[in-house]
């Protein structure tokens, strides 16, 4: 009987770790997508902009690579894996409590840093020189414009 439940056990955490190798690769592609689809305009954004998508893609390889040490332990049923494990995820629910209230903070700030570095670079826009601000405002009015 006892035995029954030590295997459910071991396979429960198996399943979680899992499911948290999962999660972990899902956060690194909202974090590379978000870079991503908004790399274009990094003229126009302070680099703090960024730091939020780097902060989750690097969240993300962090619970990636935990959560396989947590599926290895819990699979080996080793002890000191699993104490390892579990005092790793306690940091990583620190990580992910601070990167929330970040992306909360800065969801305000977001729109009127954009608005600001827009108005700043529309006095700009067709000026011989600055080739590459006219080009990225054209991207902007093509993309708003669907």
């Amino acid at each position: 009987m006892l035995s029954k439940i030590f295997a459910t056990v071991k396979y429960t955490m198996v399943t979680v770790n899992l499911l948290f190798v999962i999660t972990g690769i899902i956060i690194i592609s909202v974090g590379s997508s978000v870079q991503s689809a908004y790399n274009e305009y990094h003229p126009f954004l302070t680099q703090r902009f960024f730091s939020l998508p780097a902060f989750c893609i690097a969240t993300g390889v962090i619970i990636f690579l935990i959560a396989a040490i947590g599926f290895y332990g819990a699979f080996m049923e080793n002890y000191m894996v699993n104490m390892a494990f579990a005092g790793a995820m306690m940091l990583i629910f620190v990580f992910q409590l601070s990167a929330c209230i970040a992306g909360y903070a800065l969801k305000g700030k977001t729109i009127a840093l954009v608005t600001h570095q827009l108005n700043e670079t529309m006095d700009l826009y067709g000026i011989g020189k600055n080739y590459e601000i006219t080009k990225l405002w054209d991207i902007v009015q093509r993309d708003v414009s669907i």
